[in-house]
């Protein structure tokens, strides 16, 4: 049986709070990453307030968001700094930390800004075993978390190197025939899908814009599938979906499988693939040739806009050629996706294992 002492995160651990540097003064790259309250660093600096090798928890933004900082960092006012005694090595306390990520973001609180009080970390009963324990449980977990670091990394240098020869391979030059997609095509939507329509289990899963690519959370019966699908516009097998709300020229090639999508926020060209390839037509739309309408706060892609976007035309079978060269590197980029997910999976269930304790007797 594994047991350690149980105490209060604030005998073991100072906690402090960074300071405020203003996002106007910081770069896209620079020396020093800002860490605030959000996921990814707020920008770079030419400064820091803190040294590497340490733990920071988010205050605000993305409240309770536990991280592991390599180098020299300044940390912001919605940051704070852990920083361990000698009792508790900090590798050991970021993993059990993170394993516990889900319940400090509980204690989170706010409407439109979420906050995580201090006194949320410093009353965690941390379990402390002996440090040759402590050692042993962070090589171990460490393994896992330097794998899906070089696997991160190597994800982001493909990504660059995707964008680059996708970017090379969609220029043309003046020879090549340009036209409008409202040339080519239609815009079509799915028939309207009203509230009391949907349920949260069913046949038939419905799409919105925020779940569009993802996990639907609504679904429709099978006789409201079945009668829409052959009364109103309905995607074709590899026609290309793409989302005009939301996430602006998000893209998906329609697998053919059975399932609906909201409509006006979830658009398609029929196209009969005369003049443009939907394989290719998917990359095009990646370099977002349409224009976008800003009402309000709030942006938006139009028909008119989405038609009137002018793209290139080479011959088919150049079409071809480059759909092929891209569809290797987005299967390339995918693999490497489910790589991480799977390693991240692994990290998670070993690090939950080995950092189970019962209080010491």
């Amino acid at each position: 049986m594994n047991e350690a002492e149980f105490v209060p995160l604030r005998t073991i651990c100072a906690v402090t709070k960074g300071v405020q540097f203003n996002k106007r003064d910081t770069h896209e790259s620079g020396t020093y990453p800002v860490i605030n309250g959000g996921v990814k660093p707020t920008g770079y600096i030419e400064q820091y307030n803190q040294e590497g090798e340490t733990i920071t928890v988010a205050q605000g933004g993305a409240a309770g968001y536990v991280s592991w900082q390599e180098g020299r960092f300044w940390a912001g006012a919605h940051c704070y700094v852990l920083c361990p005694s000698d009792e508790i090595l900090s590798r050991y306390l970021y993993h059990v930390l993170k394993s516990r990520e889900w319940e400090i973001q509980k204690q989170k609180y706010g409407t439109t800004i979420m906050t995580l009080p201090k006194t949320a970390l410093e009353d965690m009963l941390i379990p402390v075993p002996p440090l040759p324990v402590q050692r042993k449980i962070v090589s171990m977990l460490d393994k896992f978390t330097e794998l899906i670091s070089l696997l991160t990394k190597e994800l982001a240098l493909r990504k660059k190197q995707y964008e680059y020869y996708r970017n090379k391979l969609l220029t043309f030059g003046p020879e090549i025939r340009r036209i409008t997609l409202g040339e080519i095509g239609k815009i079509c939507m799915c028939k309207r899908i009203m509230k009391d329509e949907t349920t949260s289990e069913g046949d038939i899963p419905f799409y919105k814009i925020g779940t569009f690519g993802k996990k639907p959370d609504a679904y429709i019966s099978r006789e409201i599938f079945d009668r829409y699908r052959a009364s109103y516009p309905y995607p074709r097998k590899g026609e290309v979906l793409i989302s005009a709300a939301g996430t602006i020229g998000k893209t998906i090639i329609f697998d053919g499988e059975d399932a609906y999508f909201q409509d006006s926020n979830i658009v398609w060209l029929a196209n009969d693939e005369t003049l443009l390839l939907n394989k290719f037509l998917y990359y095009l739309y990646q370099l977002e040739p349409w224009k976008v309408t800003k009402g309000g706060t709030i942006k938006r892609l139009y028909n008119d806009g989405l038609t009137g976007a002018v793209v290139p035309v080479p011959p088919l079978e150049e079409q071809n050629r480059i759909a092929m060269i891209l569809n290797k590197w987005t299967g390339l980029i995918s693999s490497l996706k489910a790589e991480i997910e799977a390693r991240t999976k692994q990290y998670a269930y070993y690090r939950d294992k080995l950092i189970t304790f019962t209080p010491k007797s």
